[in-house]
């Protein structure tokens, strides 16, 4: 009996333990892009944060979208950025740091490991058929997921003008309050 109950307790012993805790979203939205990107029209940044059983998960997120004078009107461009408190999941955000280079590549487009910012190991994705679209995922600071997704595009400059607008050393020693 006494082993089952030592057993249960070490099962269950994560519920007693501190979690730590994110990030508000409104806290995250201060480090979406917020610079005029030629073009583009910044949509209203959106969030939430949740807690659940002592847990809090916190996510912001921006849109940008082409302005209709420069658009094609069949195909027009959109980003967005989601910033991602993932202090809760670090097993998330290990595949970033144990992630080996690698690149592959066919008709419809490559899949590859980057170096963002000289510093941040991600993955970039862009499918470059008749539907084009670009997408970039990586880690900072071991807690943060950055994922930029670009639709109607391929051109990985035009995404780096979204990742050169974060202030990256600020968000890495950013706390809750």
């Amino acid at each position: 009996m006494f082993i089952k109950v030592i057993t249960v307790l070490v099962l269950f012993s994560s519920i007693f333990v501190a979690q730590p805790k994110a990030i508000h979203f409104k806290v995250l939205q201060n480090f979406l892009p917020k610079s005029e990107i030629p073009h583009f029209v910044r949509q209203k940044p959106t969030g939430s944060t949740q807690s659940v059983m002592g847990m809090t998960t916190s996510f912001a997120e921006v849109a940008y979208n082409q302005t209709p004078d420069t658009a094609n009107n069949s195909n027009p461009i959109s980003v967005n950025i989601k910033l991602t408190d993932a202090s809760l999941y670090p097993a998330m955000l290990m595949s970033f740091m144990m992630i080996s280079d690698f690149e592959t590549e066919d008709e419809n487009g490559y899949e590859k490991t980057i170096l963002v910012k000289d510093k941040y190991k991600g993955i970039l994705k862009a499918e470059s058929g008749e539907y084009k679209n670009l997408h970039l995922s990586f880690s900072v600071a071991n807690k943060f997921l950055l994922e930029f997704e670009a639709e109607g595009t391929d051109s990985f400059e035009l995404l780096q003008q979204f990742i050169n607008d974060i202030d990256y050393e600020k968000l890495e020693i950013a706390k809750p309050e």
